[in-house]
Parts: C-alpha cells; structure tokens; sequence
C-alpha cells in the first residue's frame, strides 16, 4: 500500500511539474513555412490588392526576349527569433512568368527578411531589380537592392507580401 502511495505522488508531482513547464513557456514557436522547391509558373500575385497575396514571396524574370532557366536561391529569415524558416533554389523558371518561392503563416502576427539571388546564367544580364507589394500598401517596405551581385532583400509579414521582378 505504501508503495502505490508513493507510485501516485511521484506521478502526481512529475505531471504538475509538466503542466507548470507548459504554463510558463515564454520560448517563441517556429511558425511552419510553406516552400515551393518545385515551383510552377503563374502570372504572378494580383497586385491590386496588398491583402490578396499575404505571407507570399513571388518571383518574376523579365526580359524583352524569350528564355529559360533562370534560376533563384532564396531564404526567409523570422526578424523576432533569427531562424531561417525557409530556404531553396528554384531552376528553370522562364522569362516573363512568376512563381511562388515560399509563403509564411498568415494566422500569427510575424515579420520576416527575405534574401533572393539570381543565380548567373545564361546571356542575360539584370539591369534592375524591383519589389512590389500591392495597391493600398500603406508606405514603403525597406529594400535593399545589389543589381551587382543580382541580391534583393526586403521583408513580408502575415499581412503583406512581395513580388520581386528581375529586369533583365
């Protein structure tokens, strides 16, 4: 009898012990992300409107002559905890499409960076780089652009979301 007695305390303490570890949990959570690794083309985000493409990272090689295979390594990195959340390499995306390249929970409130790089391929060289977030963004988001090293970066959050266009 003494013996179930202590069987049930241990159990007892070890589950409060649990539950107040759930209770007092400040450690942030990762959100999942969602990553197109094989990417099909579309036309893009709808643009005319900020909202209609949330958490979403698009993009767009543009040139004034058809081709294939340009390729982009991207990344999204959570600004609040540094961890990278996402990471590929799109290939063989044509000239003047769009893909997806990843999107990001739009049910919690976050911000991400996202880093994009054309790969060097192929004769075509970018002369620009742009970002596009939507009619009725409320501002302008921070974007650094290195046509030299053909890197943009920016950010998304669970509320807007960028469509990136390489001008070839």
């Amino acid at each position: 009898m003494l013996r179930h007695t202590f069987v049930r305390a241990s159990l007892a303490i070890v589950a409060a012990g649990m539950i107040t570890a759930c209770a007092e949990s400040t450690a942030p959570v990762a959100g999942t992300l969602v990553t197109e690794p094989n990417a099909t083309m579309d036309g893009g985000a709808n643009l005319n409107n900020m909202k209609s493409f949330a958490g979403q990272v698009y993009v767009c090689p543009q040139t004034s002559a058809p081709g294939t295979g340009f390729a982009y390594k991207w990344s999204v990195t959570n600004n609040a905890t540094s961890q990278v959340v996402g990471s590929g390499v799109v290939r063989n995306v044509t000239a003047n499409t769009c893909v997806m390249l990843s999107s990001v929970p739009t049910d919690v409130r976050a911000r991400y960076t996202v880093v994009v790089r054309e790969d060097p391929g192929g004769s075509f060289t970018v002369q620009a780089i742009s970002a596009s977030y939507g009619n009725n963004f409320p501002g302008t988001a921070p974007t650094a652009t290195r046509v030299n090293t053909r890197t943009i970066s920016s950010m998304i959050s669970h509320d807007f979301g960028v469509q990136y266009t390489f001008h070839h």
